[in-house]
């Protein structure tokens, strides 16, 4: 819950509110928009990913964009993943070349 109030405190910085929303992927169930940027903070070579593990969880998360997605995350912890979709997820943007690494 941290990291949302901190992206709605960075959006209303910015001027976005009528640009920009930020959802738990729990609230966000039923809804779609345009771009969805999809941010998975669990970060360990264990692979533990925390509820996105759950299907139906992750099924909202990522399919309520209608044009664009994106998933920021740490892709050893997503690869290791005992979640097969999450995983099969880190597997198909490897081989479709789809991984931006942060500048240096």
């Amino acid at each position: 819950m941290a990291q949302k109030h901190e992206l709605e405190k960075q959006v209303r910085a910015r001027g976005l509110e009528r640009h920009a929303k930020v959802h738990t992927v729990d609230s966000f169930q039923g809804s779609e928009a345009d771009v969805v940027i999809c941010s998975c903070v669990r970060s360990n070579p264990r692979g533990r990913v925390g509820f996105l593990s759950d299907f139906q969880r992750l099924n909202v998360a990522l399919t309520r964009a209608k044009h664009t997605l994106v998933v920021c995350g740490n892709l050893v912890t997503l690869s290791a993943s005992d979640s097969p979709d999450l995983s099969g997820l880190a597997r198909d943007v490897k081989a479709r070349d789809l991984v931006v690494k942060p500048p240096q």
